[in-house]
């Protein structure tokens, strides 16, 4: 029979690209604070309004285009985190452009103008003031405002500023334009306080008409007017003779008086051939509405509410909507009980009717092209009502809170308002008026950090702790089958208080639940658990006032039983367990009466051997092995040794291996620090034996405290003189050097595929070793931390420090890179600083946390597929059968099915099929016997085999 053979270490690897560029896609979790928008502007098919994105920016000029649904600053006018809009900025509109005042520096203010681009957002004029100017009005192509008693114009076509006028202190200052002329009642201290008019010139600056000579003038209340039919009406205060109603054409002559009316200022709103206002006769009705078209004849009292003296409105509000005018009043024309109502009109006693509304609700305004009509209710001006003037469809904004005030933009068929969720903060939303729902147009300000932390996998599924704005940190998992991340606990109830957790904070698998700790920064009683689904995410108790440390030491004993060091005012440090089916923990056994406890301090360092727990505690000021079966008659010292100078050797576990346990501790008599002595015992004092003197024949070797199995041996580094790679069997003919080297500092292991990965000098290098002196070398000397090694596809990918890359290898050191990360879904890349800070995997993808100015820390997932390194020293025959005992790929090659065969009790999890451009073709979660591949072209496909004691790699030939 032919045979096909793979030679030893053959290695082949698959790349989907050939760019050292990852494409990941931000999953944005914490959508952070609020950009507070406000006082918006609409602009074509644009919103235009001040936000806040992040502190060191502060209050700037933003636009949202509805077309794109997308959001972006125009200009940063103040930079830093100074404010370039301040309080409640004006806007109007002149010319297709919306102007408005800011400041971009402490000197002043500014006159401004945007297009709603960022290069139409330019600078007009320095004001030359330091004072706020909270109002702007346009008369024809020039800007009015009015500070300090001075008044002054901006000409949009010239560009010209002008001081057109100085008055003298006049109270609350209007101002109104009319046939392209701004009016305003001030006092310039010679009339009093009368009508102006301005067309922005110095000479065109005139008092309208003397209306009350030698008094203090006509204008001594609000001054209001309402325009009709090319003319404004206002009312005088003509001293003895009372109030009146005047109209005017803009002109002096044109300034007459109308009819003698008892309001005191004018109150109200004008539809097309008609006004309504708050109008007053103490003899006849009291405050009430009345309608005027102008003529004396024509003023009179529109509707008398409630009848006898007894006025029905006070200050109230007006609104025209579709030719209609609605107004608030206190009765509903019934009952003598006072309540709160709206009323609409057209002008005529019999139109003037009580509009149907929510009941208690009032006037708030109406949206930006009078499209609807907005109700609001007091005591509760957060809440608002749109409706239409169909009671059968007005209904109350309840999807979103909403600010007090609030500005409402009509623009294709949605009304765009600041709302606030728990989830994005305050931001720019729009409500549908045929759906009454509501959505989140743009988020802005999204820098506060989920921080995603603690990876694990359980179930094939990525587990790891996350916040948000409403929740804080709680559990979250990436479902495998929707490919959806989904929040599985609430802890705290959404009172914005969570988990408490840092980036430090790691799972501990116990069976099919992880564990993590509670109480960071601060230690707290409590620990957490999940198994994955949202109900059975708890918070589970410890004794009052027990806590856990960052340096205590945690123990999956059998899968059932989670072993820790807690610490408790009373008993110290002491040894605690809980079950998986438990909510509570409980002491296991008070082994010292030593003030701090007997695991006060210690190596925090464990492992499990036949069914025991194995850790370092001190009993009587004595360090030594302890183990437990989660019993207190069960938990004993297992090893401990006695100098002749008393002391204990400082000895510390190592690892369970081969069913040895394998535990270092200092050679009697050494005068240095190190753990210099390796030592392996079947659990007990009397089986330990000495594996390897680390100071023979001369020297001081300290064996690092981190250890991988490789090749069925147990492999550690020595640093110090001698310094090297070391591997064991267990015995000590087994327990051999494998090359020597300057190995210094801690070092960090990870296994993939057949290599072993591990750090050197601080960190800044990185190896690999399949065991052997020849195979044992450096990838990477110019590295400045290696951090966060995880292994896919037999590749390892780590990062490097602070750094915006994630580096991969197979092991070779040409093929030992960096990737730069491209983000898909996000209008901005990685800037300088804005670095990766974690890496983990679920087994297929790789996920990271980056921290960004905008986004604050958030999971990014690398959505190309990652590439296939094999590398086998397996010989297959021509009928597929593997020279390896653990699993057999038949038949091979295959027509239409092969099968996987697997040693003992191994049991197959998924087995993954991809074509040789590294394209993932089946994914097959719990296969059957038979594989179906007869849809397969024909080719050599690579086989990924994982089965619940680890991965297998092969490859078939497809007929």
């Amino acid at each position: 029979m032919k045979k096909i053979y793979v030679s030893v270490l053959v290695a082949l690897s698959i790349y989907s690209s050939a760019q050292n560029v990852f494409n990941a896609k931000l999953h944005e979790m914490n959508f952070g604070s609020s950009s507070e928008p406000g006082n918006l502007a609409k602009l074509n098919d644009l919103i235009i309004f001040p936000a806040t994105r992040f502190n060191d920016e502060g209050r700037e000029l933003w636009c949202f285009n509805s077309v794109t649904q997308k959001s972006s600053l125009l200009k940063d006018i103040f930079p830093g985190h100074n404010s370039g809009l301040s309080g409640t900025p004006s806007f109007v509109k002149v010319n297709g452009k919306i102007y408005f005042v800011a400041q971009e520096n402490f000197s002043g203010y500014q006159i401004w103008a945007t297009d709603g681009t960022v290069a139409g957002t330019v600078k007009e004029k320095d004001l030359g003031t330091n004072y706020a100017i909270n109002n702007l009005v346009v008369a024809g192509n020039k800007i009015f405002y009015y500070v300090q008693n001075e008044l002054w114009s901006y000409d949009t076509i010239s560009k010209e500023l002008l001081k057109v006028k100085t008055f003298v202190y006049s109270g609350d200052v209007k101002m109104y334009a009319f046939n392209n002329e701004l009016f305003l009642a001030a006092d310039d201290g010679v009339y009093g306080k009368e009508i102006w008019k301005s067309d922005g010139t110095l000479a065109g600056t005139v008092l309208l008409k003397d209306i009350v000579p030698n008094a203090g003038g006509s204008a001594s209340g609000d001054f209001n007017i309402i325009q009709l039919h090319n003319k404004f009406y206002f009312i005088a205060n003509l001293g003895a003779s009372g109030y009146a109603l005047y109209e005017s054409d803009g002109t002096e002559a044109g300034t007459v008086s109308v009819k003698p009316l008892r309001a005191p200022s004018l109150n109200g709103i004008s539809a097309d051939n008609y006004f309504v206002f708050e109008g007053f006769d103490p003899d006849a009705g009291g405050m009430e509405p009345w309608v005027s078209d102008g003529t004396a004849a024509g003023t009179k009292m529109l509707k008398n509410l409630r009848p006898g003296n007894t006025s029905s409105m006070a200050n109230s509000k007006f609104i025209k909507v579709n030719n209609k005018i609605y107004f608030d009043s206190n009765t509903n024309g019934v009952s003598t009980a006072y309540g709160n109502y709206v009323w609409e009109t057209d002008g005529t006693e019999a139109g003037t009717v009580l509009f149907n509304t929510p009941p208690e609700t009032v006037l708030y305004g109406k949206s930006s092209e009078g499209k609807h009509l907005i109700l609001t209710k007091p005591n509760y001006w957060n809440r608002y009502w749109i409706t239409n003037g169909n009671f059968s469809q007005t209904f109350e904004i309840t999807d979103i809170g909403m600010p007090y005030n609030n500005s409402f933009i009509d623009l294709n068929s949605k009304i765009y308002l600041t709302g606030t969720t728990p989830k994005n903060g305050t931001e720019l939303f729009y409500t549908d008026p045929v759906s009454q729902t509501s959505s989140l147009a743009t988020d802005i300000s999204k820098f506060e950090s989920a921080e995603p932390h603690s990876f694990d996998v359980l179930n094939n599924e990525l587990i790891f702790v996350s916040g948000d704005r409403q929740y804080n940190d709680q559990f979250y998992k990436r479902n495998k089958n929707t490919h959806q991340f989904e929040r599985l606990s609430n802890f705290g109830n959404s009172s914005f208080v969570g988990m408490f957790s840092n980036a430090k904070d790691t799972f501990f698998k116990v069976g099919n639940y992880l564990y993590t700790k509670n109480g960071t920064p601060n230690p707290m009683s409590g620990l957490y658990r999940t198994d994955g689904t949202a109900a059975n995410s708890t918070v589970l108790s410890t004794s009052p006032g027990t806590v856990t440390y960052d340096n205590s030491f945690y123990i999956n004993l059998n899968d059932n039983t989670l072993l820790f060091s807690g610490y408790n005012n009373v008993l110290g440090t002491e040894l605690w367990k809980i079950d998986n089916t438990s909510d509570t923990a409980v002491l296991v056994k008070d082994i010292s009466t030593d003030d701090m406890g007997s695991m006060y301090n210690t190596d925090s360092r464990t492992a499990v051997l036949n069914s025991f727990a194995y850790f370092v505690a001190k009993e009587n000021g004595k360090l030594g092995i302890w183990k437990s079966d989660g019993t207190s008659a069960g938990t004993s010292k297992a090893i401990q040794f006695t100098y002749q100078n008393g002391g204990d050797g400082d000895i510390k576990v190592l690892k369970s291996f081969n069913n040895k346990l394998f535990f270092t501790k200092r050679k009697e008599g050494s005068t240095s620090f190190s753990q210099n002595e390796l030592w392996a015992s079947d659990g007990d004092q009397a089986s330990a034996v000495l594996l390897k003197d680390h100071t023979i024949p001369f020297g001081d070797g300290n064996i690092s405290r981190e250890t991988e199995v490789l090749n069925n041996k147990l492999v550690y580094v020595t640093t110090g003189y001698f310094a090297g790679l070391h591997s064991t069997d267990g015995t000590v003919a087994g327990t051999t050097e494998i090359l020597s080297s300057n190995f210094f500092s801690e070092t960090q292991f990870k296994k993939c595929g057949n290599q072993l990965f591990f750090t050197n000098n601080n960190s800044s290098q990185l190896w690999r070793t399949d065991g052997t002196a020849g195979g044992t070398f450096s990838l990477s000397s110019n590295l400045s931390s290696v951090k966060d090694m995880v292994c896919v596809n037999n590749y390892l990918y780590f990062l490097n420090g602070d750094s915006q890359k994630v580096w991969k290898t197979n092991g070779s050191a040409s093929n030992t890179m960096a990737m730069d990360i491209f983000v898909t879904n996000d209008d901005n890349q990685l800037l300088a600083n804005e670095n990766i800070e974690k890496l983990a995997t679920d087994g297929e993808r790789l996920y990271l946390s980056i921290a960004t100015k905008e986004h604050g820390s958030e999971l990014y997932e690398i959505t190309d597929t990652l590439p296939v390194y094999l590398a086998t020293d397996d010989i297959r025959n021509t009928d597929g059968k593997n020279t390896r005992p653990d699993i057999q790929i038949y038949p091979n090659p295959v027509t239409d099915y092969f099968s996987v065969k697997t040693k003992g009790d191994y049991k197959i999890e998924t087995v993954k099929i991809f074509d040789a451009s590294g394209k993932l073709i089946k994914n097959l979660a719990s296969p059957t016997d038979k594989i179906n591949v007869s849809d397969m072209s024909s080719g050599i496909y690579f086989i990924r085999i994982k089965t619940d004691k680890g991965e297998h790699l092969g490859k078939i030939i497809k007929k």
